[in-house]
């Protein structure tokens, strides 16, 4: 079975609020194993890892953690997982 990483970041994908509005809306708010559970066959067809890395709006994306992500991908490849996936996602 593939062992794959998924780093998240925050973002769009782990935004909550009404379908459909805007008002009240925030970025990052759902943990990244509330996502994964939402997709059950990815847990039955790979080994998965999760990190939560962070929880920001993409406009809160800074240089300081755009190098934390780069060194977990880093350290992640090092392992011996078969792939990485970065979760974020923006409405920008």
């Amino acid at each position: 079975m593939k062992k794959i990483a998924i780093v998240a970041t925050g973002g769009t994908i782990a935004g909550s609020g009404r379908a459909g509005m805007t008002t009240n809306y925030q970025a990052g708010t759902i943990p990244v194993k509330d996502i994964l559970s939402s997709i059950p066959v990815v847990s039955h067809e790979f080994e998965i890892s999760l990190f939560q890395l962070m929880s920001v709006d993409s406009n809160e994306m800074d240089i300081e953690k755009w190098c934390l992500l780069k060194r977990t991908v880093v350290e992640l490849a090092a392992s011996d997982v078969d792939g990485i996936v970065i979760t974020h996602g923006t409405d920008t």
